[in-house]
């Protein structure tokens, strides 16, 4: 057999035995052309007599005829292995699920679950030196995760507590800090600690600080930095009530 025809065995390098091989053996016995003269043609551009071409070409054709069948082969197999990576993907879908279910952290106490909380809360200063809100960070990411940590991030006001902003560390104050997830913090914290800076006397800054003091009664710590001109504003707030433990003021 020519092993030139054949799949060649991956261990001993060898014919490995196949009905095609065999066929093209026959094909070139039948038609009178010696091995080593078929090895010669197939190692070199020597052009072939005719009638050695004329003993190739139902190899040929046999080959392009095997070649189809390959083709054919790959052809069904590619879309088994779809259907089989859709299956695959559909069954990892439904462990994860329910692996969801049997989950430990699903059954962690709300009480664990809000120390965790607590700790992924970046510092004061991170809040402040950030000059914007992130609502890719904690507490904000924390209502993002699934509904039982939305609801329990939700019903924890003091992850709310810091209220930081600091307006003169970019340009538009306004995209910093969205007025609609100001409110929603305020209203979602108990006890504030506010920490303010202002840098400019525009109406969204003073908005800023006429929001905050519509929940003046929640304060316990105050820090308060601004220019001259807000001045005026500050003496129109209403009165500091009784729970504001500690205040710092300056000009900023």
């Amino acid at each position: 057999m020519n092993p030139l025809l054949g799949a060649q065995c991956t261990e001993c390098g060898g014919p490995l035995p196949n009905n095609d091989s065999q066929e093209e053996q026959i094909l070139l016995d039948m038609n009178g052309l010696p091995d080593s003269r078929y090895r010669e043609l197939l190692n070199s551009n020597e052009p072939p007599l005719d009638i050695e071409a004329a003993s190739i070409e139902p190899l040929v054709a046999h080959l392009r005829r095997r070649l189809s069948r390959y083709d054919d082969k790959i052809s069904r197999l590619r879309a088994q292995l779809e259907r089989l990576e859709q299956e695959r993907a559909t069954a990892e879908s439904d462990l994860s699920k329910n692996s969801a279910i049997v989950s430990p952290l699903r059954r962690m106490p709300a009480e664990i679950l809000f120390e965790i909380f607590t700790l992924t809360l970046p510092s004061d200063r991170e809040v402040l030196e950030r000059g914007a809100i992130d609502v890719g960070d904690s507490p904000w990411s924390l209502t993002q995760i699934c509904g039982r940590w939305r609801m329990l991030a939700l019903a924890s006001s003091s992850l709310w507590s810091f209220f930081g902003i600091d307006c003169t560390i970019r340009y538009d104050t306004a995209a910093a800090y969205p007025m609609p997830l100001l409110i929603a913090q305020l209203q979602r914290a108990k006890h504030l600690r506010v920490n303010f800076l202002a840098s400019s006397p525009s109406q969204y800054q003073l908005g800023l600080l006429q929001l905050l003091s519509l929940y003046s009664h929640r304060w316990e710590e105050l820090y308060l930095y601004v220019i001259p001109e807000i001045l005026p504003i500050i003496d129109t707030l209403p009165p500091l009530y009784s729970c504001l433990a500690h205040v710092e003021a300056g000009m900023a």
